[in-house]
């Protein structure tokens, strides 16, 4: 029987190690807008999706059509991500 309170609290701390990460990468492009940091966001989360989805379309035959929205999935979490993280991120201007 599977422990979902296990899996939910590692999904939960690997998503915020993720966000972290990130935080500390945005936190070094001195002198973005608002607008720019929200994109760098949207390029992270275009990148994690291209990365980790496009080879089960290759070498497992995925459809593509799960590959996309995956990726759109991905995508829109971490746009929404930068919304809310830009607003408390200074640049180092």
């Amino acid at each position: 029987m599977m422990n979902m309170r296990r899996q939910m609290a590692i999904g939960l701390i690997t998503q915020i190690m993720s966000a972290f990460l990130v935080l500390t990468l945005v936190g070094m492009t001195g002198g973005l807008t608002y607008w720019g940091k929200v994109g760098f966001f949207a390029l992270v989360g275009l990148t994690i999706g291209f990365v980790s989805h496009v080879p089960y379309w290759n070498w497992l035959s995925f459809p593509v059509l799960y590959v996309g929205v995956t990726i759109l999935d991905i995508l829109v979490g971490w746009i929404l991500v930068g919304l809310v993280v830009a607003k408390f991120v200074h640049s180092k201007a």
